[in-house]
């Protein structure tokens, strides 16, 4: 007869703690301990998220020295290719690190912060020499979609739980609380938004 697997709280003066199974065969006898302390995991412990990109794969696929596929059809104006998840990864990394949060939209990045798309599309450009010069209008539409997508999520954020984000500096929370997230306009395009997705 196959063993059978119980909670120990179901078997009768089980002298073992609550928070394992056991595999217990005919007779009734413990057979093997399956998953030990998973059960304690959400009572005592709290998991990890996944934490911020860091894009290790674009690392690891150059030191074994594979080309990316990566290419911008005009027909979807995005970077496709088996290697687009990387390249998006580490334009994901590049908005973290050099893209300033204080400005009302992408569009006004080169009038407060002077010099900062072109030095974007430099870092990408010494990144992934697949990219030409010829692309360049398709990334940076690219960069301002995840951009934009950052931003929603820092505003989710501040919507659900009002706790800054350890990759985020406090005076830029700051910033985005008391000009971007209470802005008469963005409050109107972002109640708008939600309205047509459904939400």
């Amino acid at each position: 007869m196959s063993p059978q697997v119980h909670r120990s709280s179901e078997i009768s003066g089980a002298a073992r703690e609550p928070t394992t199974d056991m595999a217990i065969n005919g007779e009734g006898n413990h057979v093997a301990e399956l998953n030990p302390g998973f059960y304690e995991l959400g009572r005592n412990h709290q998991r990890r998220g996944r934490g911020v990109t860091i894009n290790e794969k674009l690392s690891k696929l150059r030191a074994r020295g594979i080309p990316l596929d990566l290419h911008f059809p005009q027909q979807f104006g995005k970077v496709c290719g088996r290697h687009a998840s990387v390249f998006k990864s580490e334009v994901t990394v590049c908005i973290r690190q050099d893209a300033p949060l204080r400005v009302m939209k992408w569009k006004d990045m080169d009038n407060a912060f002077p010099g900062t798309t072109a030095a974007i599309w430099n870092f990408l450009r010494d990144k992934f020499p697949e990219i030409s010069v010829g692309d360049k209008g398709y990334v940076m539409a690219q960069v301002e979609r995840q951009y934009n997508v950052r931003r929603s999520r820092l505003h989710t954020t501040y919507r659900t739980t009002k706790r800054r984000p350890s990759d985020v500096a406090p005076e830029d929370w700051q910033w985005l609380i008391e000009n971007l997230w209470t802005d008469e306009k963005f409050k109107k395009r972002s109640e708008t938004n939600s309205r047509n997705r459904g939400q």
